[in-house]
């Protein structure tokens, strides 16, 4: 596992996520990392509007990343879950109906099952990075990474049935969180460069942080 340091003197992985009052979008209030569903749970977090589709880009690592957790640790599929977490300054609660609005919008608009090939491409880069897997070896130069846009699960007769879909999306909405709090004690808590990007962690239910990486948002 990656022990990046995000600029800072610390590991991140030697840091616990800080606990964080937020809500999905069923209008449920959601305690991070406490009331998140798995034992282990893959977490992509992002601070601003232009940052939604650069955290869309993940999901196909994330889910890809979930079962190469259950295989290889042998749990059951539910132990390990992914999430959205957009951060927000708490002033900006006033209009939170915008927030979410926007937000339903990009999920109902973009959203699609993954694809297992792209997925494969951004879990082999990061692998390379950090693990030294691949034919590149430690240290090797990362590939550029396209972004990501997952093609759908589809039907015999080419269509996506409307029931799974309407599953599909109400699992998303309840797994994406927004919260409104000091941004700027957030990124001092996990000592992250900064908010200008999106970072994804791998952490348990009480909050300890077993990997993390971090995508640069290009403008």
């Amino acid at each position: 596992m990656s022990h990046m340091h995000f600029g800072r003197a610390v590991p991140i992985t030697f840091r616990r996520f800080p606990t964080l009052i937020c809500r999905n979008l069923l209008g449920r209030t959601v305690k991070v990392p406490q009331d998140l569903q798995g034992q282990l749970n893959v977490l992509v977090v992002g601070f601003k509007a232009s940052h939604y589709d650069d955290m869309n880009s993940w999901i196909p690592f994330a889910s890809k990343l979930e079962k190469e957790i259950v295989n290889k640790h042998k749990l059951d599929a539910s132990q390990v879950q992914s999430y959205r977490l957009v951060v927000r300054h708490r002033a900006g609660v006033l209009l939170r109906w915008w927030t979410d609005e926007r937000l339903r919008f990009a999920i109902g608009t973009g959203y699609s099952e993954t694809s297992p090939a792209k997925a494969d491409n951004i879990m082999g880069g990061v692998e390379k990075k950090h693990l030294g897997a691949g034919k590149g070896g430690p240290g090797a130069p990362d590939e550029p990474q396209a972004r990501i846009t997952p093609e759908p699960e589809r039907s015999s007769t080419g269509q996506i049935p409307e029931e799974i879909r309407l599953s599909r999306l109400q699992k998303v909405r309840s797994q994406t969180l927004v919260c409104f709090t000091d941004k700027s004690a957030f990124v001092d808590a996990l000592q992250l460069a900064d908010a200008q990007r999106v970072y994804i962690f791998l952490l348990s239910k009480e909050g300890d942080i077993a990997w993390s990486e971090v995508l640069i948002v290009e403008p």
